[in-house]
């Protein structure tokens, strides 16, 4: 009873600090690595699915083909990273 009542919100803080501050210091300990050392790390490429218009296939429907039932436009792969940057 009175031990509860007494180390209760001590025990809630220790719990909110390891949660929500442990969290967030390992988003931006990441962000932080990434920032330093992205230049020297690889990321994974599916070689069965290329970053290329090959991987889209023949894409045809009402607006996505010329004449002919399929698009020459050109296709820009970018990672979801890099949609902020110009």
């Amino acid at each position: 009873g009175r031990y509860n009542f007494i180390f209760s919100p001590v025990v809630l803080l220790l719990h909110a600090v390891r949660i929500y501050v442990g969290s967030c210091v390992h988003v931006y300990a990441r962000r932080v690595f990434f920032l330093a050392f992205g230049c020297c790390t690889s990321f994974f490429t599916d070689h069965e699915f290329p970053p290329d218009d090959a991987s889209l296939g023949n894409v045809g429907g009402d607006a996505a083909h010329e004449a002919g039932g399929r698009s020459d436009a050109q296709v820009t792969w970018v990672r979801a990273m890099d949609f902020s940057k110009p």
